[in-house]
């Protein structure tokens, strides 16, 4: 029988969400949250910000004062999509990766994963900041 891929649950602002008897909610009951959260903590972080997994993350700084044009978005989408095929994670048939321009100072990224052996899509949206070097999700 195969093990689950479990983990705590936590919001998009990193915080852990309580269940409802007070201890840690995990996501066993949430169809596919777990893959979810390990996007987003690949997503939003940059080499060596986790000390047991320094090499998760996407160099942001390299789009950091780039001019917000097609160059730069196809730059950012083979960016994530490294990052999310790295190391086996994702196969780029599990996903496609959109750039766009959201503003003059920010890119949008429209990511639709559909991992094998689940039904359905995710789609995930994150809003990059040229100015601050800044990535933040995004509920559509």
């Amino acid at each position: 029988m195969p093990v689950k891929d479990i983990d705590i649950y936590w919001s998009t602002e990193g915080d852990f969400v309580l269940g409802i008897q007070g201890d840690f909610k995990s996501t066993v009951d949430v169809q596919s949250r777990t893959m979810i959260q390990k996007v987003m903590k690949r997503l939003m972080s940059s080499p060596g910000d986790w000390a047991v997994a320094p090499e998760i993350g996407v160099h942001w700084e390299r789009i950091l004062g780039r001019p917000n044009n097609p160059e730069t978005g196809r730059l950012l989408e083979i960016m994530i999509s490294s990052e999310l095929s790295r190391g086996g994670f994702l196969t780029t048939s599990e996903f496609t990766v959109t750039v766009f321009p959201a503003s003059a100072k920010e890119l949008g990224v429209l990511l639709k994963i559909t991992p094998k052996g689940v039904r359905g899509e995710t789609t995930l949206t994150f809003v990059y900041d040229m100015r601050d070097n800044r990535i933040i999700p995004r509920v559509v």
